[in-house]
């Protein structure tokens, strides 16, 4: 799990490192679309494809300040641990998910320029080599196809670091509603091909975070966690995010494509 600053000091939110089966070496994170600040927005060598969505060149955006979180495991695997600042940078922003490039580069926060507190970094903050540290013994992030789709009754896991709870990484196990369950519960809004509903608890900072099923592999990434804990969380489905990454390509130009391939498994 990664720590995702909002630029400005003060909140953060949550983000998932999903794969390092990468051209470049880096590893692809997911999170939600209003936690990714500069992942959502439009910069320099922004496409607009159809329907709204924005394919970002990774090599022109502005970085991320992002910080790897302490070793979460799961049962059998472990999900993400390592040091403190890694850039990242954007390769697609849609409605409700947004996707970002970790490179092996390590921001010195201590560099001239750089901010004293968590958040974009400034325009001197030096970026120096290094590797992206993954605690992943099954390799799980590694795999070609680094996630899953769940049943209805199936039980996940929700992580995240909540800002209520001191920023520390927490955790929230919860089986997934049926869809006539969940539109109940959601009031009607409720899209099954994109979304998940999983009857468990998530504080703020948590949106962004992953969703893992009992083996440890992807599922999905947190959307909507309310003040007080909620009694649904809301999560973005990975096949889905798949599935517009490939439609996303498919209708990018040419050279924006080319751009983006070489950051994804």
């Amino acid at each position: 799990m990664v720590r995702i600053a909002d630029g400005s000091g003060g909140a953060s939110a949550s983000g998932t490192v999903i794969s390092t089966a990468v051209a470049r070496g880096a590893g692809l994170l997911a999170t939600c679309r209003p936690c990714a600040g500069a992942a959502g927005a439009v910069g320099a060598g922004a496409v607009r494809l159809e329907g709204g969505t924005w394919m970002i060149d990774p090599e022109r955006e502005p970085p991320l300040a992002i910080r790897i979180g302490a070793p979460a495991r799961l049962s059998g695997g472990a999900v993400a641990g390592g040091p403190p600042r890694y850039a990242a940078h954007a390769l697609l922003g849609a409605e409700d998910f947004a996707l970002a490039a970790i490179g092996g580069e390590l921001l010195d926060p201590g560099a001239p320029g750089a901010p004293g507190a968590p958040g974009a970094p400034g325009p001197g903050a030096a970026v120096t080599g290094g590797a992206l540290a993954l605690e992943d013994p099954r390799r799980l992030a590694a795999a070609r196809a680094p996630f899953v789709d769940v049943r209805p009754g199936a039980a996940v896991l929700v992580l995240g670091f909540a800002d209520a709870e001191g920023g520390e990484l927490v955790a929230s196990v919860g089986p997934v509603l049926a869809d006539a369950d969940a539109r109940q519960r959601l009031g009607g809004a409720y899209d099954p091909r994109a979304e998940l509903a999983i009857e468990g608890r998530a504080l703020p900072g948590m949106q962004g975070g992953g969703v893992f099923d009992e083996a440890g592999r992807f599922v999905g990434i947190v959307a909507r966690a309310e003040a007080g804990g909620a009694a649904v969380v809301r999560a973005v489905r990975a096949t889905s995010i798949a599935a517009r990454l490939s439609a996303a390509l498919r209708a990018a130009p040419v050279p924006a494509r080319a751009k983006v391939l070489p950051f994804l498994p």
